[in-house]
C-alpha cells in the first residue's frame, strides 16, 4: 500500500479573524447554496415531467385495454362453434394485433421515461441528504433505505440485463460515473464509498472516493448495483445459493465476506446471507 505523504506544517498563521478565511468561508457557503438551489429546481423540474408523463399515460393504458377486447371478441367470433376463418376476417385479426402492439410499445415507451425521471429524483434527492451534516445514525437509515429501494429493472421481453443489474458486474475498462456508490478496498478492509473524481495515471485510471483520505486504483473498487434484478424474469441476474459476495455489516460502512443462504424469490425479496469471518 502507497504511503501517504502529509503535508509539511507551516509557520504562518491567520488570526481567527483574518480576511482571508472569512472570504474562504463566505465562498464555499455561497457554493453550497448555489447547488442546493440547483438540485431543488432539478427536482422541482423532474417532479413536473412526472406529472406530465403520468397524465399521458393513463389514455394509453386505456388504448391498449380497448385494443385487447377487441382482440377477444374477435377471436370468440372466429373460433365459436361451426365458424368458418374467412381471409377477410384473417386480416381484420391481424390488423387489431399491429394496432395493439403498437399501442404498447408507445405505452412501453412512456412507462420507461416515466422510470428513468424517477430513478433521477432518487438520486437528486440522495444527494441533497448526503450534502447535509448526518448523524452516524442519521446516516445508516438512509443508506439502509436507498438500498431498500433500488429499482427494479423493467426491460424488454427478449435480451440480457444490461452490468449493474443485480449480480452482472459492469464492464471491464467501463469507467464509474462520479456520485455512484461502490464497494472500496482501503486500509485492508472494503467500505462504502462515493466516487469524488477520476485521477488518470500511467498505471491506469484511479479513483477518489469520498469517507477515504486517498486515491484507489481501479482494481480496488467494485461498482455497486443500480438496479435490482427480477427473479421471474432474469434469475440468471441474481447470486446463488452459496455464492461469496461482500455484505454491508449492520449499521456500519463496512464490507465483509458474505455467503448466500437464500435468493430473493420474488421482486420485493431481499437476500439472505450469513457473515463467514473466518
Amino acid at each position: 500500500m502507497r504511503q501517504r505523504q502529509k503535508t509539511p506544517k507551516t509557520t504562518n498563521k491567520t488570526s481567527k479573524n483574518s480576511p482571508i478565511k472569512n472570504n474562504n468561508l463566505s465562498t464555499t457557503c455561497n457554493v453550497a447554496a448555489s447547488e442546493e438551489t440547483s438540485t431543488i429546481k432539478q427536482i422541482t423540474n423532474f417532479t413536473e415531467q412526472i406529472s406530465e408523463k403520468m397524465l399521458r399515460l393513463q389514455p394509453k393504458h386505456q388504448k391498449v385495454n380497448e385494443s385487447l377486447r377487441a382482440i377477444r371478441s374477435q377471436g370468440v367470433r372466429l373460433l365459436g362453434p361451426g365458424s368458418k376463418i374467412s381471409q377477410n376476417s384473417k386480416a381484420k385479426l391481424i390488423a387489431l394485433y399491429q394496432t395493439a402492439q403498437k399501442q404498447c410499445v408507445s405505452e412501453h415507451s412512456t412507462i420507461m421515461q416515466l422510470l428513468d425521471n424517477i430513478q433521477t429524483v432518487r438520486q437528486l434527492r440522495l444527494k441533497q441528504r448526503m450534502a447535509d451534516k448526518l448523524s452516524r445514525g442519521s446516516l445508516m437509515i438512509l443508506l439502509a433505505q436507498h438500498a431498500a429501494t433500488l429499482p427494479l429493472y423493467v426491460g424488454y421481453i427478449e435480451g440480457h440485463p444490461p452490468p449493474l443489474v443485480g449480480a452482472i458486474p459492469r464492464l471491464n475498462g467501463e469507467p464509474i460515473s462520479v456520485g455512484h456508490f461502490v464497494a472500496a478496498f482501503s486500509e485492508d478492509i472494503w467500505i462504502l464509498g462515493e466516487v469524488k473524481a477520476h485521477i488518470p495515471t500511467d498505471y491506469g485510471l484511479e479513483y477518489s472516493i469520498r469517507d477515504i483520505d486517498d486515491e484507489v486504483e481501479e482494481e480496488g473498487v467494485i461498482a455497486l448495483p443500480h438496479y435490482r434484478a427480477d427473479p421471474r424474469r432474469h434469475a440468471h441476474a441474481l447470486f446463488p445459493k452459496g455464492a461469496i459476495v461482500l455484505a454491508l455489516y449492520p449499521q456500519t460502512t463496512c464490507f465483509y465476506k458474505g455467503i448466500v443462504e437464500t435468493p430473493p424469490s420474488g421482486p420485493n425479496d431481499d437476500y439472505l446471507w450469513v457473515f463467514n469471518f473466518f
